[in-house]
């Protein structure tokens, strides 16, 4: 009967976790010369099988963003300059490079391989079309744990109500 109930918790905790009820995300907003990218990432993403190399840059394939409110899907690479800096590029289509920023700042830390987004606002100096100075505002989103308590709280609940009904 323990058994099951451990059984029974462990699968309410891998339903919530596979729906992403517990995953973060950060949320990106890009303007310059004019134009707002937006988009939302897990805060520590998974790069492109393949396209990473450590202390260089990481690639993220197929992520939906906005322009100007418009949705649209592109690659995102973001990179460090060892010593110089760091930056991102967005490409749609395969070859239409809509944003080539560089700063004296990345957003991430961490490898390559398994970078961490940081919260802040970065400037960037953007080389597509003619040069401007672009913003990134990078901010997380976790779940509140007042939420996750009360999740916690009705599963543990729930155990003991099935526990007690058993015997």
């Amino acid at each position: 009967m323990k058994l099951a109930s451990l059984a029974l918790a462990m699968l309410c905790f891998s339903l919530l976790a596979a729906t992403g009820a517990w995953a973060d995300s950060t949320n990106f907003m890009y303007t310059a010369s004019g134009n707002t990218f937006t988009w939302q990432l897990p805060t520590s993403p998974a790069p492109t099988a393949g396209n990473f190399q450590n202390g260089y840059f990481f690639e993220l394939d197929n992520i939906s963003f906005k322009e100007n409110g418009v949705s649209m899907v592109g690659s995102f690479d973001f990179y460090n300059a060892i010593g110089d800096g760091g930056g991102f590029d967005l490409i749609v289509g395969g070859s239409t490079l809509l944003i080539d920023a560089y700063g004296l700042q990345q957003v991430y830390t961490g490898w390559e391989s398994a970078p961490t987004f940081q919260n802040g606002s970065y400037s960037f100096l953007d080389l597509s079309g003619s040069p401007a100075y672009g913003k990134l505002k990078v901010s997380s989103t976790v779940p509140e744990p007042s939420a996750l308590s009360l999740l916690a709280i009705g599963l543990v609940a729930g155990m003991a109500l099935l526990a007690f009904k058993k015997n």
